[in-house]
């Protein structure tokens, strides 16, 4: 079955992927970038859990911007910034806690784990031409999606070395923090986490024990973020995260990260320093959502004027024929 949106193609295979662990069908929707069919390109995976929860698995939730995962990652290959493809994981309205732990007696999150890591991602890899890759594979998902997404993310962190964790909605036990701290994550992982004031004290707490027991763990800080907000409007912030994971700079190579122009801003305006403008840098900047506000094919003068932008979060990708960077800006 295809479903298509302009520069956008979504393939959904219907209840055709068995779990043996768990004794069932999976329902998975796929998203292909705007040139898959017509290029030879390798692409990254995410793997989306909550799969209700996104525009991927109700077409009719599209006009819902918090939702709105196919126009963030359309507008993202607009913008220079290759999209790769996103899998996301229907597994019913109903599915909650037992689903999503892998800790208790009547827990099947393991399982459920282990279908992601051995037969789902396998058969991606198979069927579709993508980067296989850790470093070019992330897990994402919201509220409790999130706390089996992180469980995957440390079990298996050969294979998932990126993670999203979308609003999430649980409480952290000694389970989960013990089993942090003995399959501590790997130097070279990434995590991003956003979550809004408006959710539990208790989740709030958590997820910043999360963070700190990764520290403890050995995680580098540049691998890390954690962003708590007074944002409570339930988004989840996908493009942002996604963003960070895939485009972030922080794993670049030494010689590139010296050559990296270094961001000032103050005022509205975005400084580039030092920067040899004789490279012909060009540049975007985008929303959150992968909307474009501003672009040029070159960059006459070290600075960028965003004053007339309204608030928000935007990114700066400024690139040659050699380099990309991504910058990140919040104007309040």
């Amino acid at each position: 079955m295809q479903y298509d949106k302009p520069n956008q193609t979504v393939k959904i295979i219907n209840d055709s992927i068995f779990s043996p662990q768990l004794n069932t069908y999976k329902k998975i929707w796929i998203y292909l970038p705007a040139d898959y069919n017509t290029s030879k390109k390798d692409y990254s995976v995410t793997y989306m859990l909550d799969g209700e929860k996104a525009s991927l698995s109700d077409p009719s939730a599209l006009a819902n911007q918090r939702a709105d995962i196919y126009s963030t990652l359309g507008n993202f290959e607009k913008n220079n910034l290759q999209s790769g493809l996103l899998v996301a994981v229907v597994n019913g309205k109903k599915a909650g806690r037992e689903l999503f732990s892998p800790f208790g007696p009547n827990s099947s999150g393991d399982a459920y784990v282990n279908f992601l890591a051995n037969i789902l991602k396998p058969y991606i890899d198979s069927a579709y031409r993508t980067l296989p890759y850790a470093n070019q594979t992330a897990i994402m998902g919201g509220h409790w999606g999130s706390y089996i997404s992180l469980y995957t993310w440390l079990k298996y962190p050969d294979i998932f070395g990126k993670l999203g964790l979308l609003n999430p909605e649980f409480w952290v036990g000694d389970s989960m923090s013990n089993y942090i701290l003995s399959n501590p994550p790997q130097p070279t992982q990434k995590i991003y986490a956003y979550l809004g004031t408006g959710e539990n004290k208790l989740i709030i707490e958590d997820l910043a024990r999360i963070f700190k027991l990764l520290k403890l763990s050995g995680l580098p800080e540049a691998q890390m973020v954690d962003i708590v907000t007074t944002n409570n409007d339930g988004r989840w912030e996908f493009g942002v995260a996604y963003q960070w994971l895939f485009f972030n700079n922080a794993s670049l190579e030494t010689d590139q990260l010296k050559s990296k122009p270094q961001l000032e801003f103050k005022k509205g305006i975005a400084h580039f320093s030092p920067i040899d403008l004789s490279k012909n840098y060009m540049y975007h900047v985008i929303d959150s959502h992968g909307k474009q506000f501003m672009s040029d094919e070159k960059l006459y003068t070290n600075a960028i004027n965003m004053v007339n932008l309204p608030k928000g979060i935007y990114f700066v990708n400024l690139h040659d024929k050699s380099h990309s960077y991504l910058y990140k800006i919040v104007l309040k």
